[in-house]
């Protein structure tokens, strides 16, 4: 088939989403955008959240889930989350929603607002991490930015995402609060990668004696080294500032006790 082809039915095929005793055609297509724009990522969404910002009918969701075309997880303590079958699948929709301009029309309204309709995945992401857990500032990062040679524009949306005043509080607060040295340092990285400007305003902030207490009590050295590497990805004078303030026989006994030599590395 050609590929037009193949929007055309994905598009013709969720219009005509029929339930019920009268089969009629429900509204899935507002529900199908904002899970498209997300799980290309792989990235499920809160479904509160498409409820509550979004204004989506709870009912169409509770259909979609039945007739299992969109899947739900929930953790405890945890939003329930929704999302597709594949990101492959989440592409192709996503498409079809950029070919026929009348397609998911109301909800492509509700999310840009008077907007840029070429900034849709832009304004969803940036309405997301603005009305949600500010926990999702860096999981969201990690998907975005993981896959730098990816066709997908997750670098471009993370670059433009950054900019946001608001953007980058969440950001601070959220490296500042994490446990994880590791983690913190990876995505510190990545914000370098794709601005070292903005990378360089996180890491100045951070507050050396109680980081080196992080690094002195973990004992994953490969944590260790993704802290201390992300850190001098946006600042090698931080980056120097925190090594030095290292305590060297605590991170000696750790090298020694390691046995991974890539680790150690």
């Amino acid at each position: 088939m050609d590929i037009d082809e193949i929007y055309e039915k994905i598009a013709s095929s969720i219009e005509k989403i029929k339930v019920g005793k009268d089969k009629e055609p429900i509204n899935a297509e507002d529900v199908f955008l904002p899970l498209s724009i997300f799980y290309r990522y792989d990235i499920p969404i809160e479904r509160y959240f498409l409820e509550e910002q979004l204004g989506i009918d709870g009912n169409i969701i509770n259909q979609l889930i039945g007739l299992q075309e969109i899947l739900v997880t929930e953790e405890i303590g945890k939003h329930k989350m929704l999302s597709l079958h594949h990101s492959s699948i989440a592409e192709l929709f996503f498409e079809a929603y950029q070919k026929f301009p009348d397609f998911g029309r109301k909800i492509k309204r509700n999310i840009l607002n008077g907007k840029d309709k070429k900034d849709l995945g832009y304004y969803l992401f940036h309405l997301y991490l603005t009305s949600t857990n500010p926990r999702n500032s860096i999981d969201i990062g990690f998907s975005l930015g993981r896959d730098w040679e990816d066709e997908k524009d997750g670098k471009t949306i993370l670059k433009e995402l950054i900019k946001s005043d608001k953007i980058q509080e969440l950001i601070k607060e959220e490296i500042e609060n994490e446990k994880d040295i590791g983690r913190m340092g990876t995505y510190i990285f990545i914000i370098a990668f794709v601005s070292k400007e903005v990378a360089l305003k996180f890491v100045i902030s951070i507050d050396i004696n109680v980081l080196s207490s992080k690094i002195n009590k973990d004992w994953n050295i490969l944590k260790v080294g993704k802290c201390v590497s992300g850190i001098a990805e946006a600042s090698k004078e931080v980056a120097e500032k925190v090594v030095n303030n290292i305590d060297i026989s605590v991170l000696s006994s750790k090298i020694k006790k390691e046995e991974n030599i890539n680790r150690v590395g």
